[in-house]
C-alpha cells in the first residue's frame, strides 16, 4: 500500500475528530482505530492483535497520544463506545431480515465461483457495509456464508437433478449399488494405472459409460471450473454408500 492509500484508509477527519473529542483523551486512540477499522472492513477488531502496530502508531500521532495499553476491547465500555461508532457512521444492527437477505445475496452473487469460505466471508462484510448494517461477530457472518454456499450447492445439485433423464437415474442408481463393478461408482473414480490392454479397455468402457449418460453439461456453463472441481473432490472423498443418502428420497 503506498503511503497515500494508506493515509486515505487510517486517515481521521474532521468529523472523526469531533466526534473522538465526546471521549476521554486515554481511551481515543483505540476508539479512533476501531472507527476506521470498522469504516474499512464493516466489523470491529476482536483486539489489538488485530490492528497493525504502524497504523496505531500512525492514529496517535494524528490525534497526539499515545495508546492506552490497558484499553481492553472487550469490556462493557468498549461495547458502548462500538455502539457510538456505529451511530456515528449510520450503521444499525442487523435484523433477522437483513441477514435472511444477505444470505439471499451471497447465493446469487458468489454462489458458483471458485472462492474460499473467507472469500465469502470478506465480501458479505462488504456487503453488509454497503447495506449499511452491522453483523456482531465473524462467526455470524461465517454461518451465514456456509448456510448460503450449502443452499447453492443444494439447490445446483437440484437442478441437475431435474435435467436427467429416467435412464440416467437409473444407470446412477446402478453404479451407486454396483460401486465395485467395473463402471461402478468406485470403479469409474479408480486411477487408469499402467497403460496395459486390461486397463486401457477398462478406461475405455468407462468412458462409453460415462458418455452414455447423456448428462446435462449446459449447466455447468453457469458456474465457474474450480467450483466443479471442489465439489469434484468432495465426491472423491465418498464412498457409495454416502453418495446414496444425498438421494432426495433419503434426505
Amino acid at each position: 500500500m503506498t503511503e497515500q492509500a494508506f493515509a486515505s484508509v487510517w486517515g481521521l477527519s474532521y468529523s472523526d475528530f469531533e466526534f473522538l473529542n465526546r471521549f476521554g483523551a486515554k481511551s481515543r486512540v483505540a476508539i479512533a482505530c476501531q472507527l476506521l477499522f470498522f469504516r474499512q472492513h464493516a466489523r470491529f477488531p476482536a483486539d489489538r492483535s488485530d490492528l497493525d502496530p504502524d497504523v496505531i502508531a500512525y492514529v496517535a500521532d494524528q490525534i497526539g497520544a499515545t495508546d492506552d495499553l490497558s484499553y481492553s476491547f472487550s469490556s462493557d465500555t468498549a461495547r458502548r463506545q462500538r455502539a457510538g461508532i456505529l451511530d456515528f457512521l449510520g450503521f444499525r444492527r442487523a435484523s433477522d431480515r437483513d441477514r435472511a437477505n444477505l444470505q439471499a445475496w451471497m447465493i446469487e452473487q458468489l454462489g458458483g465461483q471458485d472462492l474460499t469460505l473467507a472469500d465469502w466471508i470478506e465480501r458479505g462484510f462488504d456487503q453488509a457495509r454497503q447495506l449499511g448494517v452491522f453483523i456482531p461477530s465473524d462467526k455470524l457472518m461465517e454461518r451465514l456464508a456456509r448456510a448460503a454456499r450449502r443452499d447453492f450447492r443444494d439447490g445446483f445439485l437440484m437442478r441437475v437433478g431435474a435435467l436427467l433423464h429416467a435412464e440416467t437415474i437409473e444407470q446412477l442408481e446402478w453404479a451407486l449399488s454396483e460401486p465395485l463393478a467395473d463402471t461402478g461408482f468406485q470403479r469409474l473414480k479408480d486411477d487408469v494405472g499402467a497403460a496395459t490392454l486390461e486397463s486401457v479397455l477398462l478406461a475405455a468402457r468407462k468412458v462409453s459409460f460415462v458418455d452414455g449418460l447423456d448428462l446435462p453439461m449446459a449447466v455447468l456453463d453457469r458456474v465457474e471450473r474450480g467450483w466443479i472441481a471442489r465439489l469434484a473432490r468432495q465426491v472423491e472423498g465418498e464412498t457409495a454408500s454416502e453418495m446414496r443418502r444425498h438421494a432426495p428420497e433419503n434426505s
